[in-house]
């Protein structure tokens, strides 16, 4: 996937067995969900020898990539923003984001 930014959501602290990292993937415009995301970036994924156990929920309610990297699962959901391009320094915290 061309021009997008991972960031994580939530604290790394991890509670047990089963315990995940919520990530969230920023993509342009002219990104697509089904190809780029669950197609490109699995595609490259499985190529990580660090990244094992990649497992697509495309149809669920908010669609994710869940995969161990360095044995720890993380949840990898996808916004497409309506920017040409993500830039290096996005807030996705601020108002005219979110």
């Amino acid at each position: 996937m061309m021009m997008s930014q991972i960031f994580r959501l939530n604290s790394v602290k991890m509670h047990g067995p089963g315990a995940d990292i919520d990530t969230l993937c920023v993509g342009p415009r002219h990104a697509d969900r089904f190809e780029d995301f669950f197609g490109v970036l699995k595609r490259t994924l499985i190529e990580i020898p660090d990244v094992t156990d990649i497992r697509l929920v495309p149809n669920a309610r908010v669609p994710v990539m869940k995969f161990k990297l360095n044995g720890v699962l993380l949840d990898l959901v996808y916004a497409e923003l309506s920017l040409w391009v993500i830039p290096e320094d996005l807030d996705i915290f601020q108002d005219s984001i979110l």
